[in-house]
């Protein structure tokens, strides 16, 4: 999960927004304690994007 995430949000494929819109969508379908895991994996790729896409 952490590879897809990270991959997804540091590529500029997909913006935080959408991506938090995701772990919503994800945690009604699949519950509370996998959408807040993928939230968690999604708030570490996002602070650990590289510099040059952190400054854009």
């Amino acid at each position: 999960m952490q590879s897809h995430v990270g991959a997804a949000l540091h590529s500029g494929d997909i913006t935080k927004p959408e991506m938090d819109e995701i772990v919503i969508q994800f945690s009604a379908y699949y519950g509370f304690a996998k959408g807040e895991a993928l939230s968690e994996v999604v708030e570490k790729a996002w602070a650990e994007r590289p510099a040059a896409l952190a400054q854009a």
